[in-house]
């Protein structure tokens, strides 16, 4: 039997059926089916030739695509890997080249670091022989003005009168210390004034410095009026002309010496002019 397309009109023993598909043929030759209109379509192959089975071309077609997708991806790969490759090493250059400039520069650095090290250390050893050559010039003005002063005393409470004679008053007061020398106190007394200038609001008088000239008339007034009883009755009190650094010197002790003073012992700031 051989098929064919579906059938429109069927030849039966000389008469043809229309209009069914599976209406057959029922005389003799009922085995051969002939179609009743001539445009049927050939078979796509001869019945009797073997054919090659289309899954089999497939699978190869399938097959080589699949290969080729696989050497398009390693193609694609690999391109990108030698880019990436090529960038790193362009970066790695650069970097390389930024590297060697940065070590030139530190190197520099660390050159002028090292010369400055050596320059500090000689500023530093000028420095301690500038101190101590300051701390020496310090201390010779120091006992050059201490000197200066020694020959000096100053004498608080005396109260200030308009066109006073302060010499005389000066001269007074002294004799009053140390009477057996009174006659030369006029003599041995150089030169007597006030200090600052007089203040219209201040009420104490200004401190009075006495410069003598015998320095052993100073210091015999200077011992005697630690406990006269005339300076403490009229409230007077006379005091060594110290410098600058012998004041700070002095400041710096005092709270130790009233601290002593406090706790019953006896204790006192002893000057170098003394």
């Amino acid at each position: 039997m051989i098929l064919g397309t579906p059938l429109q009109n069927v030849t039966v023993g000389g008469n043809t059926a229309m209009g069914d598909e599976n209406a057959v043929s029922t005389d003799n030759n009922a085995h051969i089916l002939r179609p009743s209109s001539p445009q049927l379509r050939p078979l796509p192959y001869d019945p009797g030739t073997p054919v090659k089975p289309q899954g089999e071309k497939m699978r190869g077609q399938e097959g080589m695509s699949l290969l080729e997708m696989q050497n398009n991806i390693i193609m694609l790969l690999t391109a990108k890997i030698d880019e990436r490759a090529n960038g790193l090493e362009v970066m790695v250059r650069e970097n390389t080249m930024k590297i060697e400039a940065i070590k030139k520069s530190v190197d520099f650095i660390f050159g002028e670091v090292k010369t400055l090290k050596s320059d500090m250390k000689k500023v530093e050893v000028i420095c301690q022989e500038n101190e101590k050559k300051v701390a020496e010039l310090e201390q010779k003005v120091n006992e050059a003005e201490r000197y200066e002063h020694r020959w000096n005393l100053r004498l608080h409470g005396i109260p200030e009168q308009a066109g006073e004679d302060i010499k005389c008053r000066v001269v007074d007061i002294c004799g009053a210390v140390i009477p057996e020398s009174k006659a030369k106190l006029q003599e041995n007394v150089d030169i007597v004034h006030r200090l600052g200038r007089l203040k219209d609001q201040d009420k104490r008088p200004r401190t009075t410095i006495i410069r003598f000239t015998n320095i052993s008339t100073r210091v015999v007034l200077w011992r005697r009026a630690k406990n006269c009883e005339f300076l403490i009755k009229q409230k007077f009190r006379f005091t060594e002309d110290l410098t600058s650094a012998d004041k700070v010197t002095r400041e710096k002790l005092w709270p130790m010496v009233a601290a002593a003073r406090k706790a019953g012992k006896t204790a006192i700031f002893l000057s170098v002019q003394e």
